[in-house]
């Protein structure tokens, strides 16, 4: 369901960057809110449909409802590489859920400044009154994503609502994408955990006469077999994400910084104006 809601999303935002050629500032806004959408929306489709990805994850939850810690320094060793995940994911989503929210209610914040603005200046000075000019400020409705919109609403409430509303599941593109880039920190964290077990094993075999040394080995390469196994599997679906981050991270950073330089210039330019 949220794919497609998506899908109509991503399609309406690229109309939006093609009707905004030619306004700098209308396609660097798009720019960067597009490319978010759209690698998010290529992240999401691999982990519906990557066979990859889905060994891997099916791999780990088996390991983890199985998982049996013969020492206290096996678990210690495992929930190690665990409290960073679990770290990382908490404090990654959590931070994304403030800024995503905070950037959404942006619009209804700056309407309720206005709004403040206006009640302050609702009396007219006496050189408003000679020279004709009134103190109300006009408001023009900003959404909080740009997407083109079907519906007249930078001076129309009632359209600006329906925009409005129709925006909040955008507000979860940051939230999937950064879960599931949680996702994979875990999985080759997981992974990490189980071969430090598997190396503490292999260091401390017993060397009782009672142990079968051939069991014990066969089980180790058996262990060993099945962690490259799920490692090189998350390896190969982890190189097309880095790709995507890559080439995500890059449309953004470059389109900022272009955006700063041209600003940088202007200042420059407007002060060398008032030098000369």
């Amino acid at each position: 369901m949220y794919m497609s809601y998506l899908s109509v999303h991503i399609v309406i935002m690229y109309i939006d960057l093609i009707e905004a050629f030619g306004n700098l500032e209308s396609m660097v806004g798009n720019i960067i809110d597009n490319t978010i959408a759209t690698a998010t929306y290529f992240i999401l489709f691999l982990l519906r449909f990557n066979k990859l990805i889905e060994h891997g994850i099916v791999t780990v939850r088996e390991e983890i409802a199985k998982s049996k810690f013969e020492t206290v320094e096996e678990m210690r060793l495992y929930f190690t590489y665990h409290n960073i995940s679990d770290k990382f994911g908490r404090y990654a989503i959590s931070t994304t859920l403030v800024i995503a929210t905070l950037w959404y209610l942006s619009p209804m914040l700056q309407l309720l400044k206005l709004d403040s603005d206006d009640g302050e200046k609702k009396q007219f000075h006496f050189y408003d009154i000679i020279s004709g000019q009134s103190n109300e400020s006009t408001k023009a409705y900003k959404l909080p994503f740009r997407a083109y919109a079907f519906l007249d609403y930078q001076d129309d409430f009632q359209n600006f609502v329906i925009m409005y509303l129709y925006q909040f599941p955008v507000m979860f593109i940051a939230l999937s994408h950064i879960s599931a880039i949680s996702l994979l920190v875990n999985l080759v964290l997981h992974i990490c955990g189980k071969f430090s077990i598997l190396s503490y094993r292999i260091q401390n075999i017993s060397t009782n006469s009672n142990v079968n040394l051939d069991s014990v080995i066969k089980e180790f390469v058996t262990a060993h077999v099945k962690l490259i196994t799920t490692a090189n599997s998350i390896n190969s679906a982890l190189q097309v994400f880095l790709l995507v981050e890559l080439l995500q991270t890059t449309i953004r950073m470059a389109t900022i910084i272009y955006m700063m330089l041209l600003v940088r210039l202007s200042h420059l330019s407007f002060t060398l104006f008032i030098v000369l």
